[in-house]
Parts: C-alpha cells; structure tokens; sequence
C-alpha cells in the first residue's frame, strides 16, 4: 500500500479533523489502527433529545445485525448489544447505554456507517 505525498497530505488533515493522533497501518496482515486524540470528539457514542437517546457509531465500517436484535418496540437494557459495526474481520459492538424501548432503526443492515452516523432512537425508561 503505497500513499502519493498528496494523499498523505489529505490523510493527515482528514486526521486532524476528526481527532485522530496516530494511524498504524500494516500490510502483512493487512490491519489498520486509529487512535483518537486527547480532545478530540468525545466517545460517548449517543446525544438527547428529551428523554430520546440516539445511539450513533463510533466507528466507521458496514453496520451487521446480531441473532435476536432487538425489533422497534423491544425493550433494551443498558449495556445490551444492538448490532455490529464490521470493518473486516474487526467487530465493534453498538451498546444500548440506557435502558429503555427502541423507538427507531435508524440504519440500514449492511449500510456503510462513518463515525457519529445516527443507527438506533432509544426511548429512556
């Protein structure tokens, strides 16, 4: 994987922008590692409205369902896995951070999500 000095230009800056300090990138093996930096975007992965928490990835990658994800109207408890964010054979579990009734799918099965994508509305109870 060879980068062109121009694109090591726009990854750096697309780095900064987001919060990233350092990018590992190994072929062998073919594995990439993102830090985030001290002050960057905090990772608390959910934002409120009211009493709605959305639930939004924290990683990029294309958003798997989970064996007996919960359907709209489910009750969720806090720390319940929703669904998976998939980049290769790295796995990122979506946790429920409230306990509560899902109100609303907001991603689709197999659509590629970006770090802050909106994917599920959790109705706090």
């Amino acid at each position: 994987m060879m980068f062109t000095p121009d694109e090591i230009t726009l990854l750096v800056a697309h780095m900064k922008r987001h919060g990233v300090a350092e990018l590992e990138i190994c072929q062998g093996a073919k594995e990439i590692w993102l830090v985030v930096a001290s002050g960057g975007r905090p990772d608390t992965g959910i934002s409120s409205r009211g009493s709605v928490q959305t639930i939004s990835a924290k990683a990029f990658g294309i958003l798997k369902p989970i064996d007996g994800a919960p359907v709209v109207g489910a009750a969720v408890d806090a720390g319940d896995i929703i669904a998976i964010v998939a980049v290769g054979p790295l796995r990122r579990p979506v946790v429920s951070p409230v306990a509560g009734k899902l109100m609303k799918i907001l991603g689709l099965q197999d659509q590629r999500v970006e770090y802050g994508t909106p994917l599920f509305e959790i109705l706090a109870s």
